[in-house]
């Protein structure tokens, strides 16, 4: 019937919410995505602590291809960024994604950034 239909789809729709939510893997060093199958989305760091500060430098977002123009970087980043922030770290924005896509898009973020040679 249609109400165990909707059940079912909207059971099908929640799984697949909870497996593309951002997943913060400090042993990997990055913030992960599962999507389906073995496809994950990443925002890859390098973590260090470095004039008393804590930073993370952002070196490499990955999205399969198949998934690009879905927002998926962008909501690795502010995964990253809220990180960042709640846990008083400092970003290096190395990826070019987060420095000329994202950073441009939330210039409110960048009060959190600091260029590499500052450090």
């Amino acid at each position: 019937n249609a109400e165990s239909w909707g059940r079912i789809t909207n059971f099908a729709y929640m799984s697949r919410l909870l497996r593309m939510a951002v997943q913060h893997r400090p042993a990997q060093r990055a913030f992960v995505m599962p999507l389906e199958g073995k496809d994950e989305a990443r925002l890859e760091y390098v973590e260090s602590t470095t004039a008393g500060n804590k930073v993370f430098d952002f070196v490499h977002t990955v999205v399969p291809s198949k998934y690009r123009g879905q927002g998926l970087a962008e909501k690795l980043c502010d995964a990253g960024f809220q990180f960042a922030k709640e846990n008083g770290y400092k970003v290096i924005p190395s990826c070019t994604y987060v420095s000329d896509t994202y950073l441009a898009r939330k210039p409110e973020l960048k009060e959190l950034t600091v260029p590499s040679s500052n450090l």
